[in-house]
This record gives C-alpha cells, sequence and structure tokens, in this order.
C-alpha cells in the first residue's frame, strides 16, 4: 500500500482543512468521521479526518507535512451521512468547517504535547564508570584524560553525573516539568542528549475536560418556607433565573453548599454534570439569558 494522506478539519476559524500523511501503523484504521490529534503550528489539535487518498500533495506542501499522531475513536464518531452533513452546514451557511465538525461532536478533549526524556545504555555506562567518584569536578579537573568529565562541568548541564542519576533512580521517562527542576533543567538535557546519555520523544496526553455542577429546582416539589435560604435558591432558579452552576447560584441565592446539599437530599433539586470551557463561560461575565421571541 502506497502512502496515504488525510484530509482534517480543526476547530480554527479558518473555511479550510489541512492535509496530514497517515503513518503506517494507523494504515487500517477508519480515519473518515473518526477524531484525530495532529500537531498544529506548536500545538497539539483534535480535528475530525473527512477524507483519505493515496494522491500526493504538492512538493512544496510535501516537504513540510506531518503525520497524524493518535486516533481517538476505536469507530467513527461521526457516520458518513454526518460528515456530508457538516460539509453542507460549512458550505451554506459559510461557516468554518472545522468548528462546524466541533458542534456536532461531544466536547473537545484537551490534549497537550509534552517532552519525554529516557537514559540510554550509552549514558548508564557513563555513569556506573563515574559512580566511584565522589567529586566529579575535582576529578574531572585532576585526572589525565579527564576532558570529557570537564566538558560536563563547565557546560552548564549540572555536573553531568548529579544530573543522570535522577533518570538512573526513576525507570519511567521524566517529563518536562520534572527535568526543569533538576540542576541545568533542559538546557543541561539538551546537552547529554547531544552527546547520547539520554534521549528524548515527544508524547501526546489528554486531560479530562472540566466540568461544572449545573442545578435547577425540581418542578414537581413544593416551594420552601418563606424568609429561608431555601426559599432564596427556590425563588434564584426559578422566578430569577432558571437552572444555574452551582458558584453562580450559591451567589446569587447568597446561599450555603449545606443549604444546596439539604435540597438536594430531599430531592427539591436537579443537579448534573455538564462540560466546561474557560472561553466559553458566560456566568463570570454576569451573563442573563436572552428572552428571545420566537418569530
Amino acid at each position: 500500500m502506497g502512502a496515504r494522506y488525510c484530509e482534517v478539519a480543526l476547530p480554527v476559524p479558518l473555511r479550510t482543512t489541512f492535509t496530514y500523511a497517515v503513518p503506517a501503523e494507523l494504515a487500517s484504521v477508519q480515519l473518515v468521521g473518526s477524531r484525530v490529534v495532529v500537531p498544529f503550528r506548536n500545538r497539539s489539535m483534535v480535528g475530525v479526518g473527512l477524507a483519505v487518498t493515496e494522491r500526493a500533495p504538492e512538493a512544496a506542501s510535501l516537504k513540510r507535512m506531518r503525520e497524524i499522531v493518535e486516533v481517538l475513536d476505536p469507530a467513527p464518531a461521526l457516520p458518513a451521512p454526518l460528515v456530508e452533513l457538516g460539509r453542507w452546514v460549512s458550505n451554506y451557511y459559510l461557516a468554518p468547517i472545522g468548528e462546524t465538525f466541533r458542534g456536532m461532536l461531544p466536547p473537545a478533549v484537551e490534549v497537550r504535547q509534552e517532552r519525554e526524556w529516557r537514559i540510554t545504555a550509552a549514558g548508564r555506562a557513563y555513569l556506573e564508570r563515574n559512580e566511584a567518584e565522589s567529586d566529579f569536578d575535582h576529578d574531572s579537573e585532576s585526572e589525565p584524560g579527564g576532558t570529557e568529565d570537564a566538558e560536563d562541568a563547565h557546560s552548564g548541564n549540572g555536573g553531568g553525573l548529579a544530573f543522570l542519576r535522577a533518570f538512573a533512580g526513576d525507570p519511567r521517562a521524566l517529563r518536562g516539568p520534572r527535568v526543569r527542576k533538576l540542576p541545568g533543567g533542559e538546557a543541561a538535557a539538551e546537552g547529554l542528549l547531544r552527546r547520547g546519555y539520554l534521549e528524548a520523544s515527544e508524547v501526546t496526553r489528554r486531560r479530562r475536560a472540566r466540568a461544572q455542577k449545573i442545578v435547577a429546582w425540581n418542578p414537581t416539589a413544593a416551594a420552601p418556607s418563606p424568609g429561608t435560604a431555601e426559599e432564596r435558591v427556590w425563588q434564584t432558579l426559578t422566578a430569577t433565573r432558571g437552572p444555574l452552576p452551582l458558584p453562580a447560584l450559591l451567589k446569587a441565592a447568597e446561599a450555603s453548599r449545606a443549604v444546596v446539599a439539604r435540597l438536594e437530599k430531599q430531592g427539591r433539586l436537579i443537579i448534573w454534570e455538564e462540560p466546561l470551557t474557560a472561553e466559553e463561560d458566560p456566568w463570570e461575565t454576569d451573563f442573563t439569558p436572552p428572552a428571545n421571541v420566537l418569530n
């Protein structure tokens, strides 16, 4: 089977798609309609595969082409008719195609790309050769033939041996935040990488989307006694606002979490969770739902 390329819709404000190479390990995976993780500029993004072809793009584009990193769905999240519907909606309403498909899918999975570091066989051998040395800097300068060790001591690599010991003592790969806390940080890691003592790889990690609790008054429950905190919650959720995120309800009704918990236990409140994204949280700006009139 020859090289394959996938047209991907990304949630960016552009009315265009992006082409990515399909790696060999994904050759048998159904990409059309599936959510895929791809590199975009300097970050990872989740998009939707729209079409697969074996026709190579122009030579200039082929040189800069990047590969699909991961497929999130064991089966396509959108069947073929919905993929065609999404294309039609985007074309008819002149909407960005990636944002159109994002609206057709569950809340986006947050992904981030991180660098992982591991000690190599050469690094372990180098560490074992020098493990008996108590003072690396002194020995590297005083012993004949200590040029390699002296380079470690003066290159900003945090002493070389001390840095490698952190990797040797942990069988797992060390990620960026941990490496930055070691002597010399990522600069030291890069120096040891060039010398073959460490190896690095890019990995994509998923984070669970943040969620918020939404509170609504149970329409079958009776109104609480007047002049109580329970009544303020009832008034807020019925006469004033309607269902609210828990923090907004506590502030608007001037009630405590204990009051909400008590009302939920009594069956007077209905509480569920919804995804929360920072860019789509209108309650933080004292948002009031509009009273739209149907025409």
